[in-house]
């Protein structure tokens, strides 16, 4: 059997847990951090979503590998048959204006 190396993400997982428990034990405080979102748009209208793909030059179906939904799903949207539910929205948000993503983070680090 083949031994694995645990990725970065498995040791900050594990990091996370023991610091858990060394504050479970009352051996660590813990400090709160405030993280601002910026307000998700309610929805996105099928032409701005067509607009947004083109803008990343990327077919329906590598969006929609990059989102994890269907092709079909895509499809749809662009085509004002269904609309993007709120986790779909806030993705489509951060892919349309990337320092989104960043503004959340960056005020998580401080």
């Amino acid at each position: 059997m083949k031994t694995q190396v645990p990725s970065a993400f498995a040791n900050g997982l594990l990091s996370s847990a023991e610091e858990a428990l060394a504050h479970s034990r009352g051996k660590k405080k813990l400090r709160a951090v405030r993280l601002e979102l910026p307000a998700a748009p309610k929805t996105f209208e099928a032409r701005r979503i067509v607009r947004l793909r083109k803008h990343l030059k990327m077919t329906q179906q590598q969006i929609a590998e990059v989102l994890n939904v269907s092709s079909k799903t895509i499809e749809g949207w662009e085509q004002g048959l269904r609309v993007p539910s709120g986790m779909a929205v806030r993705l489509l948000q951060i892919l349309e204006n990337p320092r989104v993503l960043q503004k959340m983070v960056g005020s998580a680090a401080q």
